[in-house]
């Protein structure tokens, strides 16, 4: 009979070049490294996706903020929150030997802070972005910042002013800070300062305390101000802040940035969950951290027992 690729007849030895071992399950060192590589791409990927879809969280305190068009009373008058947010809006400045981005924006709410009979403005100073001194820590920071933040990129910082409704002064500053005056540094220690004003209208100062550098207060400080409006600085390079001094400049945009209320929709859409919020704050559900958390342990644990496999059967073969 006929066969189109071969005819055996018996007692006829087949002939062909068939290698001795067929490496199946071998792979070189380059193609290890490569898995290896693309395991790590998949899980970061998944963490930034996962950052990028969660985060819109409504206002918690929703019923304490003013609705744009109310009114609030201080000492006996009528204004605006419009009109109070403009009043007591911080100024922002720098040290004349430090550079950064302009503010784009300033946006506020109003609250009534009744266990502390003040009404408590929130400014989120909208900054056009943060830069890092380590350009390749920037360019990396900056993929996770938009992912866990938001898109376009941008540095949102709070101060929260408190105003006595029967006096019309403000009682109590606070924002977030630094431990020392380096603007530049590597990794920077978020802390928060609270100035809180005495009976001779000084503010005693209150720091809390974080890694090395323990809580302490200064009791008596002369806070700076340019008329109602408290002055702060910008004390590093993503936004802490601390007083002004005489020898600091405006930021651009400090007075010129529009003023402009924090609906309820902009706080969900932008992520204000995950911002300094001050007093007032918003808890992001847990649920879907803790599952996202257990599916990375899950997918890392497989990744690395399939590679000591693979690892195991490499070295096994190369001993045959």
């Amino acid at each position: 009979m006929r066969f189109c690729c071969a005819v055996f007849r018996r007692g006829t030895k087949l002939a062909l070049d068939v290698p001795a071992q067929i490496d199946v399950g071998s792979p070189s060192k380059f193609a290890l490294g490569g898995m290896a590589l693309g395991m790590v791409a998949i899980y970061l990927v998944g963490v930034l996706a996962f950052n990028a879809l969660t985060g819109h969280v409504p206002r918690a305190y929703e019923d304490q903020v003013l609705p744009v068009d109310s009114t609030v009373d201080i000492a006996g008058t009528q204004f605006t929150v419009d009109e109070v947010a403009a009043r007591f809006r911080p100024s922002m400045s720098i040290a004349s030997e430090n550079k950064t981005p302009p503010i784009l924006d300033v946006k506020y709410e109003v609250i009534d802070n009744t266990d502390a009979n003040a009404w408590s403005l929130v400014y989120f100073f909208v900054w056009e972005d943060e830069t890092h001194p380590n350009a390749l820590y920037d360019r990396s920071y900056w993929i996770y910042r938009a992912a866990r933040y938001g898109y376009p990129v941008r540095d949102i910082e709070y101060v929260q002013i408190d105003v006595d409704k029967t006096t019309g002064e403000i009682n109590r500053i606070r924002f977030e800070s630094s431990p020392d005056d380096d603007y530049n540094p590597t990794f920077a220690q978020h802390y928060t300062d609270q100035y809180v004003q005495n009976a001779d209208g000084s503010y005693r100062m209150f720091k809390d305390g974080s890694g090395d550098v323990k809580p302490f207060s200064l009791p008596s400080v002369q806070v700076p101000f340019d008329g109602e409006k408290v002055s702060l600085a910008a004390a590093t390079w993503n936004h802490l802040y601390r007083l002004a001094r005489d020898s600091d400049h405006l930021v651009d945009g400090s007075q010129s940035a529009r003023l402009s209320y924090l609906t309820a929709e902009e706080y969900q859409n932008v992520k204000y969950v995950r911002k300094g919020t001050g007093d007032f704050r918003t808890s992001e559900p847990q649920a879907p951290h803790d599952a996202f958390r257990v599916a990375a342990r899950v997918y890392v644990i497989g990744c690395v027992v399939v590679l000591l496999v693979l690892i195991r059967r490499r070295i096994l073969l190369s001993r045959e």
